[in-house]
């Protein structure tokens, strides 16, 4: 989704696309991070370098939040939502730039609309989207266990001690337990 059309160019083609403005790679990149080759240490050394006051790294923040603001409110204004949960990197954003990102919405999402959203971080912390995938992938036991295929259980036998159970193993009283042994 283009949101600046002065912005980087994208991996597909465009330029300014909501990925390369809001993204790990454009909020490393604006801080001066962009040969650390990203991660969650070098978003921690952003976050970090923030919280001392670094204008750098609050710049990188402020412009990851100006587009990302851009974003949320066309999506408002495309499907009307009640609720946004951002997860993984946002999530951690989300308290540098909330008054950003509503300042954005107002100015840029229509008036119904946006009176009826809540922008929030996931309550789920950063690993949301995988928790949300392993829920969609559960969805169907948890709608009807009996869907699920039963597991074949082996029969243990029970067998006198002394029995031959095979070829060449005897089974026998080994100290009050029993133990099968290999004769040959």
């Amino acid at each position: 989704m283009p949101v600046n059309p002065r912005g980087a160019p994208c991996h597909c083609g465009s330029r300014g696309c909501w990925e390369t403005e809001v993204g790990e790679d454009a909020l490393l990149r604006n801080a001066g991070l962009q040969a650390v080759g990203g991660g969650r240490m070098a978003l921690e050394a952003v976050f970090a370098a923030a919280d001392r006051g670094d204008e750098g790294a609050l710049a990188a923040i402020s412009s990851v939040g100006n587009w990302l603001g851009v974003g949320l409110a066309g999506l408002v204004n495309i499907f009307n939502p009640s609720g946004i949960a951002l997860g993984g990197l946002y999530a951690r954003l989300y308290p540098y730039v909330r008054d950003r990102v509503a300042r954005v919405i107002r100015e840029r999402a229509m008036p119904a609309p946006r009176a009826l959203v809540e922008v929030m971080p996931a309550a789920l912390g950063p690993d949301s989207a995988l928790l949300g995938a392993a829920e969609l992938a559960f969805a169907p036991t948890i709608a009807d266990p009996t869907m699920v295929p039963r597991r074949a259980v082996r029969q243990r036998r029970i067998v006198p001690v002394g029995t031959v159970v095979g070829r060449n193993t005897i089974v026998h009283d080994q100290g009050g337990e029993t133990a099968a042994q290999r004769t040959a």
